[in-house]
């Protein structure tokens, strides 16, 4: 799916993938065609400075963006903001070798109920903040009773068309 969702002069375009945990096969699971919406949506997004791009998937193992070729890859982390993954029921960033700084921000999304492997379960808030424009991203603890806002290395500033 694609959606364009204008928000105060701020226009987000969120992609959603199709990556299901079954068949266990990633290449009938992840098809090509899925990867070439994803290649052929972003050539026709004319990205400006007002422009938010989110792509997510719920993917196996959390890291549908490790299915994707060189070209495409490299698309995605070029032109991305944030990149969001499901399935591992664990919060975490991922950071692409070479891109610890710059690309997209890239995390898992954890669970609200049902964490694994030592994570907190939550969710995730995004704020988007418009002077730079950035996102705030964050996993919330939903164990607390008074979910608190979450510091490092639970939360993260990503800058639009930068860092």
């Amino acid at each position: 799916y694609y959606a364009q969702i204008p928000v105060k002069g701020i226009l987000v375009h969120y992609i959603v993938l199709h990556f299901p945990d079954n068949p266990a096969d990633a290449r009938i699971a992840f098809p090509e065609s899925s990867k070439q919406f994803l290649v052929n949506t972003l050539n026709r997004i004319q990205k400006g400075e007002n422009d938010i791009i989110i792509v997510s998937a719920h993917s196996m193992y959390g890291s549908w963006i490790d299915y994707l070729n060189p070209v495409q890859k490299h698309l995605v982390n070029s032109k991305c903001d944030l990149l969001l993954s499901g399935t591992t029921h664990f919060f975490e960033r991922r950071v692409p070798e070479g891109l610890e700084n710059s690309g997209p921000l890239m995390v898992n999304a954890g669970s609200v109920n049902n964490a694994r492997w030592g994570s907190k379960n939550g969710f995730l808030q995004v704020h988007v903040m418009k002077n730079p424009l950035a996102l705030v991203v964050q996993y919330v603890n939903s164990d607390e009773s008074n979910p608190e806002l979450a510091d490092a290395p639970y939360s993260y500033i990503k800058y639009i068309n930068g860092s």
